[in-house]
This record gives C-alpha cells, structure tokens and sequence, in this order.
C-alpha cells in the first residue's frame, strides 16, 4: 500500500501517511467545529501589547547597523543620488545613532516590563544594548572591513538577546 493510496479494507493505515492522514482529520474536525477545542490560556495568547515594542526595537536596531553598514557605500549612493541614512548623518553619525539607540533600549525594556520578564533578561538587554554602543562608538567610517566587523558582530547582539529572552523566563 503506497503512502498516498486510501487502506484496504480492514486494514489501518500504516507508515509515513499515518500522521499526515491523521493531521488532516483532525483539522477537518477543527475547522467543522467538531474537534476537541483546546484551551488557549490567557498569558499564552500573543498580543500587540507584547510584541509591538520588540517589533519597534527590531526596527531601531536594523536602522543603526543598516547605517553602519552603508557608510562603505556612501561614495556610490552619491554618485546614484540615493537617499541613505549614512549620508543624512554625515562624518558623525554617533550622536544620531546612540539616540536611535534609546529607541531600541526602550523597546526591549518595554517588551520585558509588558512580558513579566525577570532579572537576568535585563540583564542581557543590557549587555546586548552596551554591544551596540560599542559598534556605533568603535566604527571607522573610512574601512570597509570595520565596518563589515561591526556589521557581523550582531550576531553576538542577537545571541545575547535571545540568551536573555530565553533566562528571562526563569
């Protein structure tokens, strides 16, 4: 009996198709409202109120490495006449950057506070937080492999935020 033929008489499905069969019943069930209705527990549900400040952080940090980034291209965007965000800042962009900054510092503060995360996610924010000024205030606009360096080292920025999200729950 293939994987894709219905069981023969008598017979219970059997192999790989036994749980793709299964699936599929039980969300013909579900949608058909004649399944078990699971309970979703009320501090499991996803809300706006929980996601948004990380989303708004997630866009502060994008905007600050995107920018570090691109200061190795600003003779190119010149010549293009693209508009970028390393060329708006100019030869100094670590006041503008250390203030989007904040942004991004607010934004996972406010997604613990609004989680009921404890101590040690704070703890990481912080450090992931201190790695970004770190970038911002360490980046040498002129060299194309600091700012490459600068530009992978968020990797360590995401490990030390997941780290926290994850011991935060503890």
């Amino acid at each position: 009996m293939g994987d894709d033929e219905p069981p023969a008489a008598g017979h219970p499905p059997r192999g790989p198709g036994l749980g793709r069969r299964h699936r599929l019943d039980v969300r013909r069930q579900h949608l058909l409202g004649q399944g078990p209705q699971v309970p979703v527990e009320p501090h499991r549900e996803i809300s706006w109120f929980h996601t948004l400040p990380l989303y708004v952080a997630g866009v502060y940090w994008t905007l600050i490495y995107d920018t570090l980034y691109g200061y190795q291209d600003r003779k190119d965007d010149v010549a293009i006449g693209v508009k970028s965000t390393s060329l708006f800042f100019g030869d100094n962009p670590q006041g503008p950057l250390s203030i989007i900054s904040l942004g991004l510092l607010g934004g996972l503060l406010a997604t613990g506070i609004n989680s009921g995360l404890t101590a040690p996610y704070y703890v990481g924010v912080g450090g992931m937080w201190l790695h970004v000024l770190w970038q911002i205030w360490t980046a040498d606009l002129d060299d194309k492999e600091n700012l490459w360096r600068r530009f992978n080292s968020n990797k360590y920025s995401g490990g030390l935020l997941a780290l926290a999200i994850a011991a935060g729950h503890f």
